[in-house]
């Protein structure tokens, strides 16, 4: 094997006999020719050696079968990118050196020829710039016994990746005529139509005591009130004894439990023992690191995906627990998401002020809108606040009342279903001018829309809003903002 001293002197003797133009590509060919002169030599030896000697890997692509050649195709490597026109120099024949051939690969060789210059793959020249290799004229082969082995990481398969698939009911076709298979009864109020999820009736007291167990939890702290109703509905009561494992550190996990009535302990192995508790195997649960009583929850990682659960937890007394499982969570949400997405896109083309947007455009504002619900004499929007806000009304009533400086209000417009407000203070970053208040007895819905959004989604018709500022609140920008 050549020292780092007699590589350098090789590569300093050949870089100054070809004066190559593109020095980095020139040095990459001249590497891969110096490796596989050492293959060469190596595998020689080895072919050479005496009985009973150390060998080394001879193991190469002419002794491998066919498919393992490549996991793609049943082609060879590509051709070299370097086109057929690029200038080639023979080396003076009065020359005292002895210069191998530069530009070859592992998979043919050129001694006849340098590369005095480099040229684009895509500069001028005929035919196609993959067409030819200028390592010679005969085609790459996986036979030679000199090629390098291939590494063993190479010949290894991917391993598969999946995830749960999750269509909306709008696409699936739930619904009363559906004739969804369920293993419960055949009774209207055992699955949710709007949905397809199951439906468990509960008291008023238990909806209570569920609702105030999961208000701290992160997973349900967003939910609107229609997501909590379906949540709430596909809860499933379940009876435990005493001493009973209701979950398993390592097992898989698919239910979000609340506790009802009862104790239950939580224990965690850190050693990572394989538990076999359906044969009592009790001694190996680890340490106990909490209780879980009434009102109490567990479980949730499960809602989100099919992770092994991190502890075991094992009733103390006989326990009444809710019971939700990923599925029915996960199928709320999307369908939830999936028939407000269209019900905004419906909503937003009915807009005046929007309709100039393209459909597209509006299915972007449809993704990052927020529905709230506020209640008669209830304010949206306080005058003299900072505005970071705008906002659709999508059914309901509001009032916009104005405050002079003498402290008399009064009311400066009525909105309705499809008119907007709170524009003015993202238009010109001003306070709000002006007070929205819900009236009349039905409910205000809102769809509120973020500073950022609005900037970023609504600026094709920012200059529209500004100029109706004067016709919609008597006043023009640049005095206050709603």
């Amino acid at each position: 094997m050549s020292s780092w001293t007699d590589i350098l002197n090789d590569l300093n003797r050949d870089i100054a006999l070809d004066n190559p133009t593109d020095v980095l590509q020139w040095g990459a060919d001249w590497f891969q020719h110096k490796l596989r002169q050492e293959r060469q030599n190596s595998n020689a030896s080895t072919r050479q050696a005496p009985s009973g000697t150390l060998a080394f890997n001879t193991t190469n692509f002419g002794t491998l079968p066919p498919h393992a050649l490549s996991p793609f195709s049943e082609m060879g490597p590509s051709d070299s990118p370097f086109g057929p026109t690029a200038r080639r120099a023979t080396v003076p024949a009065d020359s005292n050196l002895s210069v191998q051939p530069l530009f070859s690969t592992p998979f043919g060789t050129s001694s006849d020829v340098l590369r005095t210059d480099d040229r684009s793959p895509f500069s001028e020249g005929g035919g196609m710039p993959f067409d030819s290799s200028p390592f010679g004229g005969k085609p790459p082969s996986h036979g030679a016994q000199d090629d390098p082995p291939i590494p063993s990481y190479a010949l290894g398969r991917r391993t598969s990746v999946s995830a749960e698939s999750l269509v909306p009911t709008s696409q699936r076709g739930y619904g009363p005529t559906s004739g969804l298979e369920t293993t419960m009864e055949e009774d209207e109020n055992t699955v949710n139509l709007n949905s397809g999820t199951p439906v468990f009736p509960k008291s008023e007291e238990q909806l209570a005591r569920i609702r105030q167990a999961i208000k701290p939890n992160f997973l349900f702290r967003n939910l609107d009130d229609e997501q909590e109703a379906d949540v709430l509905a596909a809860m499933k009561e379940v009876k435990v004894d005493a001493g009973e494992v209701v979950i398993e550190q390592g097992a898989a996990g698919d239910f979000f439990y609340i506790v009802e009535n009862g104790r239950l302990d939580v224990f965690v192995n850190k050693e990572g023992q394989v538990l076999d508790l359906e044969k009592g195997d009790r001694q190996g649960l680890g340490k106990k690191v909490a209780e879980c009583s009434e009102g109490s929850s567990f479980g949730e990682l499960a809602l989100m995906h099919n992770a092994p659960r991190a502890a075991s937890i094992i009733s103390l007394t006989p326990c009444t627990l809710w019971a939700l499982d990923r599925v029915s969570f996960r199928t709320i949400l999307l369908d939830h998401t999936s028939r407000k997405r269209r019900l905004y896109e419906s909503f937003l083309s009915e807009v005046p002020i929007l309709a100039s947007l393209q459909p597209q455009e509006r299915a972007k504002i449809a993704d990052v809108l927020e529905s709230r619900t506020y209640n008669e004499g209830e304010d949206v929007i306080r005058q003299g606040d900072a505005g970071d806000e705008f906002f659709l009304i999508e059914s309901g009533n509001a009032m916009a009342i104005k405050t002079d400086e003498d402290g008399n209000a009064s009311v400066v417009k009525h909105l309705g279903q499809g008119e907007y407000f709170g524009e003015l203070a993202l238009l010109n970053r001003r306070t709000r001018a002006a007070t929205i208040r819900a009236e009349g007895p039905d409910k205000l819905r809102v769809a509120a829309l973020g500073e950022q959004a609005f900037t970023r989604l609504l600026g094709p018709v920012k200059d529209i809003m500004a100029r109706s500022v004067s016709e919609r609140y008597g006043f023009s920008t640049g005095r206050g903002s709603v």
